[in-house]
């Protein structure tokens, strides 16, 4: 059985890991903003997010047209909603461009996520002086 919210896009359609240093002081989710993510169901089918900074999102699939999407981080979940269905993946780690990782959902199935890229880190640069 495939993913409410994924199925549901596609009918009326990870890597995660620490990015280290670089990343601390950015808000969970941020990494997304204005980047895609493949997700491959376990019955092989493949779903592109598309998550912008502003809360919306774009799912599209095989042979369906693009579906439109909320979606956010609450605590360790990144959450998405479309059609009136929602669903939830455990989100304890910022993602790595193409690096997969397996997420569980809140409808008890699993998914193979690909961040294929990640938006710039947010970390202020040191400000030097002159001496005067």
């Amino acid at each position: 059985m495939k993913t409410a919210i994924l199925t549901a896009a596609a009918i009326g359609i990870a890597a995660m890991g620490a990015t280290g240093a670089a990343a601390q002081g950015m808000p969970m989710g941020e990494e997304l903003y204005g980047q895609t993510v493949q997700v491959r169901s376990a019955d092989g089918t493949v779903n592109t997010i598309r998550f912008m900074s502003d809360g919306n999102a774009v799912i599209s699939g095989p042979n369906v047209s693009p579906v439109n999407a909320k979606w956010g981080v609450s605590g360790n979940q990144l959450c998405l909603q479309a059609g009136g269905a929602s669903e939830c993946w455990n989100y304890s780690q910022r993602f790595q461009a193409n690096r997969p990782v397996s997420l569980a959902s809140s409808c008890n199935t699993t998914a193979q996520w690909t961040a294929l890229g990640v938006a710039p880190t947010q970390v202020a640069e040191p400000v030097l002086r002159e001496r005067g």
